[in-house]
């Protein structure tokens, strides 16, 4: 008799108030990041509405991890 084996559900992106929080933890706040980028204040906030690979860079370099760890379902 075979038992089916549950899939593995795929990884899901961070929530956003989980990558807030990182920031804040870490010692920074998105308007931070988005200055010391060049950019202005509110621009890294569109990484949580669309895919935005330069976004998702600035912010996973500040957490040390790949942009891959914190969005994978734009990574796939």
């Amino acid at each position: 008799m075979h038992v089916p084996v549950a899939a593995t559900p795929p990884p899901c992106n961070w929530h956003r108030a989980d990558i807030l929080c990182a920031i804040r933890k870490a010692g920074s706040s998105l308007s931070a990041l988005s200055r010391e980028a060049g950019l202005s204040s509110s621009s890294l906030s569109n990484v949580f509405y669309r895919p935005w690979p330069r976004a998702e860079r600035i912010i996973a370099d500040f957490l040390n991890k790949h942009p891959a760890e914190i969005w994978p379902e734009r990574y796939r």
